[in-house]
């Protein structure tokens, strides 16, 4: 019996707080968790929706670890419902995804005694 490709569901996304935005979310609808953090800065956001480049790097921004504590409270709550949970950093200008990316691992390891892995 052949069994299909598990479904990546809902994407929980990160993006700035403004009018029209998906706020944030912990939601899962299939067995696999997915999060993408794109960053939060709104200037690359109303240029990434105009298609005005102007030289900006993309994803250039760096979360804090504050800003990352209530993702790592989502994170774990989906873990709990799904076989496997994702976490996309997408802020790769100047290696900032690997910066948060161990950020969020160190975060995710602290004081749950559930071993996490970071992938850049």
């Amino acid at each position: 019996m052949r069994r299909s490709a598990p479904s990546s569901g809902f994407v929980n996304v990160a993006q700035p707080p403004y009018a029209g935005a998906t706020p944030p979310s912990a939601l899962a609808t299939s067995e696999i968790g997915y999060f993408r953090l794109h960053g939060r800065d709104p200037r690359y956001w109303k240029r990434e929706f105009a298609g005005a480049r102007n030289g900006a790097p993309a994803d250039n921004y760096l979360y804090s670890p504050a800003e990352l504590d209530p993702w790592v409270d989502r994170i774990r709550h989906v873990r709990v419902f799904t076989r496997n949970t994702f976490v996309i950093l997408a802020n790769p200008a100047a290696g900032k995804s690997v910066v948060n990316g161990l950020q969020l691992a160190n975060l995710l390891n602290a004081g749950d005694g559930v071993p996490h892995q970071a992938v850049a």
